[in-house]
């Protein structure tokens, strides 16, 4: 599935930069988000993967896997470049390191019970 962003130039109103398309995902991708650099861009699908992205060259970063259903929303750490996290409709969120591809930590969401 390719995925095509078009963010808004700086200085100019009504100009935008087309970004490079991203190939990756194999279902919808239903959240994304630039970190807080604006150095990698995360895409989260119902595939149930993350990817990270070179926000330039579209060259995809990294593959992350854990969740056991899809991606709901995504958020960077607004200090720390490398730290994201993920919720999923597995009802679970998840800390990532984005330098490792690692789980830093794991969180149960409460049930609907």
């Amino acid at each position: 599935m390719a995925l095509r962003i078009e963010s808004a130039a700086r200085g100019k109103a009504g100009a935008y930069v087309e970004l490079p398309e991203l190939d990756g995902h194999s279902c919808k991708v239903y959240a994304l988000g630039f970190n807080c650099d604006g150095s990698m861009l995360a895409s989260g699908s119902n595939d149930r993967n993350i990817r990270t992205w070179d926000p330039v060259t579209g060259r995809e970063l990294m593959d992350l896997r854990g969740h056991s259903d899809s991606i709901l929303s995504l958020a960077w750490d607004p200090t720390t470049p490398h730290r994201l996290s993920s919720t999923g409709s597995d009802k679970t969120v998840r800390f990532w390191d984005t330098k490792t591809g690692r789980i830093v930590d794991r969180v149960p969401l409460p049930s609907d019970d």
